[in-house]
């Protein structure tokens, strides 16, 4: 099989990812408690690693709406520096955006596990089979996604991990 070249980021690990750069390089100290799966210097170098194994890096304008909402909803101030963050952490990562429409989505899925999970789902079985994985928190997508015969790991599953 292909080692998966590219990597589909869902909401909650690239969360992850910007919460720990905002209590690690903006100071929010606070907002430590918040984050869940990086709770050490070593998590976070197992998640960079994993994610630095990808040659290419993609979401859905849904995830990056649902960051949006988090944003405006958990910020009152510091709203700019925390897009700082989200802009540079897609830079960094080179990340690319993969519009989807609803209409083109199945709609028993949509209901079943929501349209943000659908549009990943589907970028990913739009790509040949075992080029891609899929990257998650939600066990309801990593699960469509292996009946999918798909990719998907637990952002866990990647922090904990040792890597080569």
């Amino acid at each position: 099989m292909t080692k998966p070249h590219t990597l589909i980021f869902d909401t909650g690990p690239l969360w992850e990812l910007i919460l720990y750069a905002a209590v690690h390089e903006l100071g929010y100290a606070r907002r430590n408690a918040e984050l869940q799966f990086l709770r050490s210097r070593e998590q976070y170098r197992n998640l960079t690693g994993f994610i630095a194994q990808f040659r290419h890096r993609m979401t859905t304008p849904h995830v990056i709406a649902e960051i949006g909402s988090r944003i405006l909803r958990d910020f009152k101030s510091g709203r700019k520096d925390m897009w700082g963050l989200v802009y540079a952490e897609f830079t960094k990562m080179g990340m690319d955006e993969k519009t989807l429409q609803l209409l083109l989505m199945p709609e028993d899925i949509v209901v079943s596990i929501g349209v943000v999970d659908v549009s990943l789902l589907k970028i990913a079985s739009g790509m040949e089979p075992g080029t891609s994985t899929v990257l998650s928190i939600d066990s309801e997508l990593i699960a469509e996604c292996k009946r999918a015969s798909l990719q998907a790991q637990h952002l866990w599953e990647v922090v904990a991990a040792e890597l080569p």
